[in-house]
């Protein structure tokens, strides 16, 4: 889907996405988005992992590196049974 902050104040609006791994291991975690001149330069992400919490920021009116679409955050371990979360804020 497609979500929009509405013009919001920075810190206004949030999005989470929880997930469990099948198994405990590393893994490659990111971030789609449609690359445009009027996006966010900014974007503040956080990658909650069995490592614990990793703030990033995302320039999204760069191309993503995978098939013009999928930025990757990085490589994190995850537990299975114990869920992961990306969380993406304006």
């Amino acid at each position: 889907g497609y979500l929009h902050d509405g013009g919001k104040e920075q810190g206004k609006k949030s999005v989470r996405f929880e997930f469990n791994v099948p198994e405990s291991g590393q893994y490659d975690v990111r971030l789609a988005y449609t690359v445009g001149k009027n996006r966010a330069t900014n974007t503040a992400v956080i990658v909650h992992s069995a490592d614990g919490e990793k703030k990033l920021t995302v320039n999204q009116q760069e191309t993503p590196a995978i098939a013009g679409a999928l930025h990757v955050l990085g490589t994190f371990a995850f537990e299975a049974g114990k869920p992961g979360a990306v969380v993406v804020s304006n």
